[in-house]
């Protein structure tokens, strides 16, 4: 499983996108379904906050997300979320080597 995730300039989620499963059956795998139920639930607190900008999971094994750029009073909070976020997936690939991989890229915006 293969998860990028986006970050801007200070350290705020701009989006992310996950491909593939961690080894084993899809739906039967316990890393893959951490990394989902964390971006998952990013993704719906992003949601929940007005920040989502796009995104989806079309096919079996992806998932998508764009978040727009917080406004200034809500920039800790969104990098509070994107911390959470790493750690997790920080955690869980720890957990699992070789079958999670977590690319960050820095974005402009």
């Amino acid at each position: 499983m293969k998860v990028t995730l986006e970050l801007d300039s200070d350290g705020c989620l701009a989006g992310f996108s996950a491909d593939g499963h961690a080894g084993g059956a899809p739906g039967a795998n316990l890393p893959c379904a951490a990394v989902t139920v964390l971006l998952r639930t990013a993704a719906r607190t992003a949601a929940a906050a007005g920040l989502a900008a796009g995104g989806g999971a079309d096919a079996p094994g992806a998932m998508r997300l764009q978040v727009n750029r917080a406004a200034e009073g809500r920039r800790d909070w969104l990098r509070g979320v994107t911390d959470t976020l790493l750690r997790g997936l920080a955690d869980v690939a720890a957990e699992a080597p070789g079958e999670v991989e977590v690319r960050i890229v820095q974005v402009e915006r």
